[in-house]
């Protein structure tokens, strides 16, 4: 039996991207700014994708 074949989500890897960007700052706390460095991810890409403050 042959495993499936899954398409990349790039929606899902760039917020997995962004928790694990934002796990490596104290109290795991980042601007969009510092986020898009640390990713490459663009910044308005972050403050879309990224989590929100409530």
């Amino acid at each position: 039996m042959r495993s499936p074949s899954y398409k990349k989500s790039q929606s899902l890897a760039r917020g997995l991207a962004l928790l694990q960007a934002l796990s490596t700052f104290a109290l795991g706390a980042a601007s969009i700014s510092e986020l898009s460095r640390a990713t490459g991810i663009h910044r308005t890409t972050v403050k879309r994708v990224g989590p929100q403050r409530s």
